[in-house]
Order: structure tokens, then sequence, then C-alpha cells
């Protein structure tokens, strides 16, 4: 019986991550595609992009297939979503514009990490009580606070200066441009394959102690208000 419970503990731990990066990744493309409207391009509006629909972001290996396996294992969940398109004839500092429009992807991370985590610690502050382990409301909790943890890491994990990861448009801004060129001539064809790799290898095993670091200094400060 209690082999029962921890199976359907599991599973409901695993629901809730793969919720939570669902949702994640959702509010990160649209706030690309938000962002890329602000700069005058309304490509990923006209293509359905500027939406909370997850159905219009899911990409099956990055949505569905490593989230989930991370989440059942209980390795770092994890993840990305289809691309927004932008067309960069349409802003008025192509590289510049790109940039903004690529950081407003991890920037929607942090800032829902940030505000999740106000979300936590409002509870613990006022609402323990009133909603207890068991309540109907308190998976809504546990989300909140798997959402303060899953954005902090989705946050630096996308801005890893690795095509097709959003860091890879930040990273080659700040290069001449001869380099960006060579850059993405060497290192995109092969971005995928080098982010595979890494997981596989362990070679991000430093993200989570970054992801904790953040949390624990957004916490710090919201607790210190509160």
């Amino acid at each position: 019986m209690g082999s029962m419970n921890l199976s359907a503990a599991a599973i409901a731990e695993a629901a809730t991550a793969f919720l939570a990066m669902l949702l994640s990744l959702t509010i990160h493309e649209a706030a690309h595609a938000w962002m890329a409207k602000r700069r005058g391009d309304s490509t990923a509006e006209r293509e359905g992009r500027l939406t909370l629909n997850p159905l219009a972001h899911i990409d099956p290996l990055g949505t569905v297939i490593l989230p989930i396996a991370g989440a059942l294992t209980q390795l770092p969940v994890i993840g990305w979503a289809k691309p927004v398109p932008v067309d960069l004839r349409n802003v008025k500092n192509p590289k510049w514009d790109h940039v903004l429009i690529a950081f407003a992807g991890p920037g929607s991370n942090l800032l829902l990490s940030i505000l999740a985590a106000i979300a936590v610690a409002f509870y613990g502050a006022f609402l323990k009580d009133l909603v207890p382990e068991g309540h109907f409301l308190f998976p809504l909790v546990k989300l909140a606070s798997v959402m303060m943890w899953v954005n902090a890491f989705l946050a630096f994990f996308n801005l890893l200066p690795l095509p097709p990861l959003d860091g890879s448009t930040v990273f080659s801004a700040f290069l001449p441009d001869r380099w960006a060129r060579k850059y993405e001539e060497v290192i995109a064809p092969y971005g995928y394959f080098i982010l595979l790799l890494l997981i596989v290898a362990g070679g991000l095993r430093w993200l989570p102690p970054l992801a904790a670091a953040y949390v624990g200094a957004v916490r710090f400060a919201v607790e210190s208000v509160l």
C-alpha cells in the first residue's frame, strides 16, 4: 500500500513539473511574439503565436518528450517550444531589436520566477493556516513552488550561447560581425546535436546551482519585504 502511495505521489509531482514547464514555455514564446510586435514585426501574431494557448507553441521533443522524461526520472526538467517566426526586415534596428525579441523569452521566465516566489512567500506568511496540505487549493501552492524553480532553470538554460537557444542571438550581437557570421556558420547547424550531447553527458550540471542561487536571492528579497 505504501509503494502505491509513493508511486501516486511521484506521478503527481511529475504532472506538476510538466504543467509548470508547459505554462512557462507557453508564456516564454508568447513573450517573444509580443516583443516582436512591439518592435514592428507582426509575423508571429499573423501565424497565431501571440497567444497563451499551449497548442500553438508545442515542439514534440522540447515541450513533451524531454520535460516528461526529466519529470519522471527526477532529473532537471529541460525544454523548449517551437521557435517564434521573426522577420527582421520589419524592425527598425535588426541587430538590437533581434536581441530584445530573443531576451523577451528568458526575461519572462525570470519575471515568472519572481512572481511565483512572491506567491509562495505570501502563502507562507498569510495563508498557510487557511490552505493547509490536503486542501483542494493546495495543488496551486505546489504549482507556484515548482514554477519558481522551473522558470529560473528555464531562463538560464535558454540563455546558453548555443543555437537554437535565445542566448545565441544575444551572444552573437556582442561579437564582431565577422566572428558572428563564422559562429552562425560553424555552430548553428550542429546546435541541437551539441545541446543533446551536453544534456546526456551531464555538461549542464552547473545550471541547477545557478538557478538555486537566483531563487534563493529572490526568496530572501521577497521574504524580507513581507
